[in-house]
């Protein structure tokens, strides 16, 4: 049973570290991408504004090669972080899964340990009843 009751903490801290561990980078690579977001926008003013389908966007026709590859690495990068993060995202919920692996594991132990009865002391008087053949109480009366 105290193997059930190890491995199961084991699971539970390897669960617990991992969901943590991950988290800390889905929040870090967040920023990150709040900080291209905000580089992109920055280049994005350089250029004037045309309206395309309702929404105002760049009009890039007479940017350069040079800022136009900019601006596609740029992207690119956003994209690389975001497929990071969801990756993250994803390893933070099976550490959320191990760490429920690992109470089971101590749940079973719980359900399988045996159960112990508190040893008398030695000056306490026994609470077993004295084994004679006679009926606690007369039923013949």
């Amino acid at each position: 049973m105290w193997v059930i009751v190890a491995l199961s903490l084991l699971i539970l801290l390897f669960g617990a570290y991992t969901a943590v561990r991950a988290q800390l980078d889905y929040n870090n690579l967040s920023d990150k991408l709040d900080e291209i977001a905000g580089r992109t926008r920055a280049f994005e003013q350089l250029f004037p504004t045309a309206e395309v389908d309702g929404v105002m966007k760049p009009d890039l026709t007479n940017a350069t090669q040079d800022q136009l590859l900019l601006l596609a690495t740029i992207k690119r990068e956003e994209r690389q972080t975001y497929n990071e993060r969801v990756d993250y995202d994803n390893e933070r919920r099976n550490g959320v899964r191990i760490v429920g692996v690992g109470i089971m594991g101590l749940a079973l132990a719980y359900l399988v340990a045996p159960e112990r009865k508190r040893e008398p002391a030695p000056g306490e008087a026994a609470s077993v009843p004295p084994s004679s053949d006679e009926p606690p109480f007369d039923l013949s009366s």
